[in-house]
């Protein structure tokens, strides 16, 4: 009994060495750096789907070209083909993309690239392994001129700080312009659709699509006139448009503008704040103390009581929108109570349509 008991023992030391002796530990390279426990997998393709949704084209290297990016604050972004030269103007219709490049111009390195490496990557033809040895469900950081691997990843941790905070903002597409209107049953009484200047997805950089709207007389309904495009010397943004309303009085001069811009990026955004409040218009707009609506607001800086007309500028989220109300019966503290109206209602609108579809 004694012996049968030891000889169970001994089989099961046995057995527990033989396992202990299978474990495969997990290769390192010079070449690569596991960074999976700081960015993961869902991480990349949360940040990739942002820079297909919210980013435009960009090429940075002879490899290949018009590389989906987006312009990070400090840094820009670039997603690369998981198939390489196959797919060489990295179309989302052919391929996914499997690496993240991040440049740096101010920095040593300039280039970050992170590649992920999903189940079944490694037997599947076709897809890019730029370093053998790397495991599935992994995300790594390439290292493929010798660099520091340390300070590389000390100045990854930043961009990637930057990349997951970018994604808990609230960001519209660039379509989405159209559905952050403001319904004519909102306007203030007579005042109705005129024109609308508008630069969209699907139209070339330096052209506009200019519509003219009217009462039809016979229905009574608001009826789209005339629609053509025009080239531009200096469009303000790939989603913007200009809408104007007026009144039906014959030869009136009474108009509300509102401008709305869709920026794809914190740095679309600066620019076209400046653009705004510094270069498109005679007078100068300062910031406010307090913002009249959105996150921040700005508005004439030498804005008279005397003015029949009051104009107000602000963002919320992406979307960056001016204001002005003229009304010629109005002073000024009437036209800016109307301004404030319609600018909280823009804002009310921009965050029913963000809940509605889930923006994120």
């Amino acid at each position: 009994m004694k012996i049968a008991f030891i000889l169970i023992i001994c089989i099961t030391v046995c057995a527990c060495t033989k396992v202990t002796q299978e474990v495969i530990v997990e290769p390192t390279s010079d070449k690569y750096l596991k960074i999976t426990e700081i960015f993961s997998l869902n991480d990349f393709e949360v940040a990739k789907t942002f820079i297909l949704t919210n980013g435009n084209k960009g090429t940075y290297r002879n490899f290949d070209g018009d590389n989906p990016h987006y312009s990070f604050d400090g840094f820009e972004a670039y997603l690369n083909a998981e198939i390489g030269q196959r797919n060489i103007n990295n179309d989302p219709a052919i391929s996914d993309f499997n690496q993240i490049t991040i440049r740096d111009r101010n920095a040593i390195p300039q280039y970050y690239t992170i590649h992920i490496v999903r189940k079944g990557d490694n037997t599947k033809e076709g897809i890019t392994r730029p370093v053998e040895g790397m495991w599935e469900e992994r995300v790594y950081l390439l290292n493929p001129y010798g660099d520091d691997i340390n300070i590389m990843k000390n100045n990854l941790i930043k961009y990637i700080e930057v990349i997951k905070n970018q994604k808990a903002q609230k960001y519209f597409n660039p379509i989405d312009l159209l559905k952050l209107c403001i319904d004519s049953a909102e306007m203030p009484t007579g005042f109705v659709m005129n024109q609308n200047i508008l630069s969209m997805p699907g139209t070339a950089p330096n052209e506009q699509i200019y519509q003219y709207w009217r009462i039809d007389a016979k229905t009574n309904q608001l009826a789209l006139l005339e629609s053509n495009k025009k080239a531009v010397s200096t469009p303000i943004s790939a989603s913007s448009d200009q809408i104007w309303y007026r009144t039906n009085t014959l030869g009136g001069k009474d108009k509300i503008e509102i401008n709305r811009v869709i920026c794809t990026s914190e740095p679309e955004l600066l620019k076209t704040v400046n653009q705004f409040t510094k270069e498109t218009y005679q007078a100068v707009f300062i910031l406010s103390a307090v913002p009249f609506a959105g996150e921040k607001s700005w508005v004439p800086m030498d804005a008279q009581p005397t003015d029949d007309s009051f104009s107000l500028m602000f963002y919320k989220h992406n979307v960056f929108i001016r204001l002005y109300v003229r009304i010629s019966n109005k002073d000024a503290i009437e036209s800016q109570h109307i301004t404030e109206m319609l600018a909280k209602q823009l804002v009310n609108n921009i965050d029913s349509f963000a809940v509605n579809s889930n923006i994120k």
